[in-house]
């Protein structure tokens, strides 16, 4: 799951004629409109999926943090409690050059000889950590996409057609 980054950032530099991309999930996000205009009305943000969940405390994303190690569990246990919304690793995307410096800072997280989980010799499946790092920690809050009406509400199974994306 983790080497689909390196195969997004692989694409979308061998195709520089594109100007907005997005990366999702295969099996549960289904697009329901071209969010080409609605990226245009603002290309400098990124555009990314997001849970009904905060980042902490919640079980599934605190193993990630603790199979990470160092610097970025000290930042997940730094965050004060249901403050900070989770974000979603299967809806990513915004103009290319946002995309593609997004895609660099999530891959050198991925790559990070330090994680905790590869230094333990560990399959690495930390995506979802480090997209939320990498977007909560190098970027400003102001420059993030999240809700409606790029998506969904995650898991809630809802069958509106008024947003870009249904994830699940």
């Amino acid at each position: 799951n983790d080497l689909r980054f390196q195969v997004y950032n692989d694409e979308v530099r061998k195709h520089p004629e594109w100007e907005t991309v997005f990366m999702t999930d295969v099996r549960d996000v289904v697009i329901l409109h071209n969010p080409c205009a609605f990226v245009a009305r603002q290309p400098d943000k990124i555009f990314v999926g997001s849970e009904p969940y905060p980042i902490k405390p919640f079980s599934f994303i605190e193993p990630i943090f603790n199979a990470m190690g160092g610097k970025y569990l000290e930042w997940y246990t730094s965050q004060e409690d249901k403050k900070t919304q989770l974000l979603n690793a299967g809806i990513i995307g915004g103009r290319r050059s946002k995309v593609l410096d997004v895609l660099a800072k999530i891959n050198e997280v991925l790559l990070d000889p330090m994680l905790a989980v590869r230094q333990g010799g560990s399959d690495v499946r930390v995506n979802m950590g480090a997209v939320n790092f990498v977007l909560r920690t190098q970027f400003h809050e102001d420059d993030i996409v999240t809700g409606m009406p790029l998506h969904s509400m995650f898991m809630g199974y809802e069958t509106r057609s008024d947003v870009y994306f249904r994830h699940k």
